[in-house]
């Protein structure tokens, strides 16, 4: 059903939701090809969101800062190994 809707969805509303998005945030990229690499995985990202709420599970999910950024950069940039010694502590007594 997700699908089905967001297959209807004209682009002109993702160029709006796009624009709105950078604003929010304050968004800028340095390149012309390095923007459209962002709205791409932006897409992808809010696509997902959205099919997310309209299943309608315990949870909703949201537009956040992240949103343009892939999984691997979110994982590298944001989260950490908590719980691991780091490797200038290791050895060391």
């Amino acid at each position: 059903m997700a699908d089905c809707v967001l297959a209807n969805v004209p682009d002109v509303f993702f160029a709006e939701v796009w624009q709105s998005y950078k604003n929010s945030f304050n968004k800028t990229y340095a390149t012309g090809p390095e923007e459209t690499r962002r709205f791409g995985i932006f897409l992808e990202n809010y696509k997902q969101v959205v099919k997310n709420n309209l299943q309608g599970g315990s949870y909703r999910q949201g537009v956040n800062r992240l949103l343009d950024l892939t999984q691997q950069e979110i994982q590298r940039d944001y989260l950490t190994d908590f719980g691991k010694p780091s490797s200038s502590s290791e050895g060391k007594t």
